[in-house]
Order: structure tokens, then sequence, then C-alpha cells
């Protein structure tokens, strides 16, 4: 299982981007059940006591709710593709809830990912292309602001690929204050085909 940690959005900023998506031709724009903001890519994790491990480590997590908004559109160049970003205010909060989750992770034994994640919202994907050819676009959404929502809970990801295109889904929520629980023991379910059920 190839797993992550991120950021789910909320119905009013799903509803913000509404206004974004569709606005430039010649882009792949990612539908609302493929939005999330990454946190932490936590690799492959097969082993049925190390996902139980992960489990149990997110269900202890201590920190508290804050209020986060998206805004400051941004052109990401990338060899093999383009994105077009939206950035995290305050991004402060948000970085220290990463650093909160790279520290507990390796006290659990979790080894540290190879680079940091870069903490912001991927909107649209596209071959590459020259900025200039992007100025007139984001010009136009500059000013782009969302209404904020409440970061109470982090999302465990798995990613999935089907017909050569990778696609995210939820696995288990996560919220932000805790009391000490019974891990979800029923979260890694072996099946038949030596899978996993997560509900």
């Amino acid at each position: 299982m190839k797993l992550s940690l991120a950021l789910s959005l909320s119905t009013d900023i799903q509803n913000d981007l509404a206004l974004l998506r569709g606005s430039l031709d010649d882009v792949q724009w990612l539908s609302a059940e493929q939005s999330f903001i990454p946190l932490q890519n936590l690799g492959t994790i097969t082993a049925r006591h190390r996902l139980e491990e992960l489990d149990f480590t997110l269900s202890h997590l201590h920190w508290a709710p804050f209020p986060l908004a998206l805004t400051q559109v941004a052109h990401r160049q990338d060899a093999r593709q383009d994105r077009l970003t939206l950035g995290l205010t305050p991004h402060e909060k948000v970085a220290a809830l990463q650093k909160q989750l790279r520290t507990q992770l390796r006290q659990a034994g979790f080894p540290p990912p190879r680079k940091n994640t870069v903490a912001e919202l991927t909107i649209a994907l596209m071959e590459p292309s020259e900025p200039i050819s992007l100025m007139p676009w984001i010009q136009r959404h500059n000013l782009f602001h969302s209404r904020n929502m409440l970061v109470d809970h982090i999302c465990l990801m798995e990613t999935l690929t089907s017909a050569g295109e990778q696609y995210h889904r939820i696995l288990e929520s996560y919220p932000a204050t805790t009391s000490i629980m019974t891990p979800a023991a029923d979260l890694f379910i072996d099946q038949e085909d030596g899978g996993f059920s997560h509900f």
C-alpha cells in the first residue's frame, strides 16, 4: 500500500475552487474528489503490524485545530509535467503540523521521508510550458483568496493506479484532539486477495 498523509478540503473551499476549475484550456483540472493538501509521503507499507503501528500513532496525535485558507496562484515547472498550485495561509501552522508528524512517526520507528513534502494544493496538471504563456491567467487570478476552513483532522491516503492514472482515496481520518483510545482494529482486515479493507 502506497500511503501518505494529507488535508482534505471543506465544502466552502471546494466551492471557491469551482471558480477556477475550467477557466483555462489545455490543462487537466483535478476534480474535487482528488484535491488534497499533501503533508507527508509515507512510502509503501505492507506489513500488518506496521499498519497497526501507524494507525496507533496517528490515533494518538495531539494538536490544536487552526483556520487555513488558499491563496497565491503559482506555476510549478517540472521536466515531465507542470502544475498550477495554490499556497496556504497561514503556512506556519501547516509547517508546524508537518514537523510534529515527522517527529512522532520517527519516534514510532517509521523512516523519515527522503525529502520534505511541500504543503500546497495542486489544482491542475499540464504539459511543460513557458511561464509567459500562463502569465495572463495568473495575473487574472492572482488575488484569489478562498474562505477559511478549520483544519481539525488529517487523512491517511492510499495512492492507486488505474489505466495509467494515479488517484487517491481516504482510508481513515484522525481528529486534531484525541483521548486515549483503542486502535481501530478493523481498519486493516485481511481479504482473500491479500489486501486490506478500510472500514
